[in-house]
């Protein structure tokens, strides 16, 4: 009897984008313990909030992959709220704050997800998250000091745009907020591994 190989199927939802509306917000909002559970914009709620229980037969993320972009030069802070219930109290914990900085690479006129005033990041960087084995991972188009970068759970990319994907530790509901100090406006666009 030969070996069989098994490969694991990843379910994964198409790309969308984070926020309706690109955020403005110089710091992130405050987001306490509260009994209603957390909304999308679309559901009378705040724009960021992701709710990938809400389409039929769309099963929960693992992960999420976030591809980052905004508008002005400089850098911006993106910070990944999970929620967890108990059934009736929602608690917010954060499962990742991302440093972007926007590169040259504009979206494209038109575009639903990104449009050609926006461009998308060079670069992101890990300031609250855990390395790759504990479910957090990052990866950059850059690669100076790859080597080192690499036990901090960051890639090269031959695309040139840098992305993270980050663990959803078992949280049903994701909320995307963004610091904006150093840019006029900043999103991103997001799948559920």
């Amino acid at each position: 009897m030969g070996i069989q190989l098994v490969v694991p199927r990843i379910e994964c939802q198409e790309l969308r984008r984070a926020r309706t509306n690109n955020a403005t917000d110089t710091a992130f909002p405050a987001r306490p313990i509260t009994l209603t559970p957390p909304q999308p914009l679309a559901y009378g709620g705040n724009d960021g909030v992701l709710r990938w229980d809400l389409k039929d037969n769309v099963p929960v993320a693992n992960y999420l992959k976030i591809i980052p972009f905004g508008r002005g030069v400089g850098s911006f802070q993106i910070q990944l709220l999970g929620w967890d219930t108990d059934g009736t109290t929602w608690v917010p914990t954060t499962l990742a704050i991302l440093t972007c900085t926007l590169g040259g690479v504009p979206g494209v006129a038109g575009s639903t997800l990104i449009t050609d005033a926006d461009f998308l990041c060079s670069s992101v960087s890990v300031d609250v998250g855990n390395a790759p084995t504990a479910s957090t991972l990052i990866l950059s188009s850059t690669i100076d000091d790859l080597d080192a970068e690499l036990n901090m759970g960051v890639w090269a990319m031959s695309n040139g745009n840098a992305y993270a994907v980050v663990g959803l530790q078992g949280t049903r509901i994701q909320e995307m907020q963004f610091a904006c100090s150093g840019v006029t406006g900043a999103n991103a666009i997001v799948k559920g591994l």
